[in-house]
């Protein structure tokens, strides 16, 4: 039997009933507006729409890990926050979990790009709806709802101290958010577990780690600055 690391969230596995499934998927469906007609669902990598059996609702921070969501400054009652799942095709969900796949975010264009770290997932067909292979989508934008071009943000929002202004007119930001924390801590683990198996070289391994300690730096500013000007705890992102 397989050792488990206590370190790694994602080696638990989620045990969930089919009915705090369905909710969870819901929540998802309503908060990334993702609803394109009754019996469909848009992947939110492939930016297709599939049929809703075969578009899993993926917990980003493992179901039955809630209790160590400390560790990234969330409180367990976050588990469910729709900002802690993500509407996936299921072999994109299973690619995820075995932390082949991850997402790493652009903070130039404000978006989340998708990276395949396993080359024998490449030439894999995703689904049997679409003929599009996990390098088809290596490296593109996960779909987010969007808002009007030029619009400025509230501080209500995640990326709020993040905006430029002087930029705001040429630029669409997300509307909403996953967590990036809990994206950030997955993608160390999925880079960490692709240098240890030789899929990526050392130089890429360290310019990953470089590019993480530059994005912590901006966030951890970020949420200090936030907690400080609304008085509450910094668990935004």
């Amino acid at each position: 039997m397989r050792q488990l690391n206590n370190d790694d969230p994602w080696e638990h596995q989620s045990y969930r009933t089919e009915n705090e499934q369905g909710d969870f998927k819901e929540e998802l469906i309503r908060f990334y507006e993702n609803d394109p007609s009754r019996d469909k669902l848009y992947c939110m990598v492939l930016n297709r729409a599939l049929p809703r059996f075969e578009c899993k609702a993926a917990h980003l921070y493992p179901y039955r890990a809630a209790k160590e969501l400390h560790k990234i400054r969330l409180d367990k009652s976050e588990i469910n926050n729709p900002r802690n799942g993500l509407l996936l095709a299921a072999k994109i969900e299973e690619a995820f979990a075995e932390k082949e796949v991850c997402f790493v975010w652009n903070s130039f264009n404000f978006e989340f790009l998708f990276y395949v770290l396993n080359p024998a997932r490449l030439k894999l067909q995703i689904c049997s709806d679409s003929s599009q292979t996990f390098g088809d989508r290596h490296n593109k934008a996960l779909r987010l709802p969007l808002l009007p071009q030029g619009t400025i943000l509230g501080p209500e929002h995640p990326l709020y101290r993040a905006q430029v202004p002087e930029q705001s007119q040429q630029l669409r930001y997300p509307k909403v958010l996953p967590f990036r924390r809990v994206l950030g801590y997955h993608a160390r683990a999925a880079f960490k577990k692709a240098y240890e198996k030789k899929w990526i070289q050392k130089g890429d391994y360290d310019a990953f780690q470089d590019y993480m300690a530059l994005s912590d730096k901006a966030l951890d500013a970020q949420t200090l600055l936030d907690g400080l000007n609304s008085g509450k705890s910094a668990a935004e992102e």
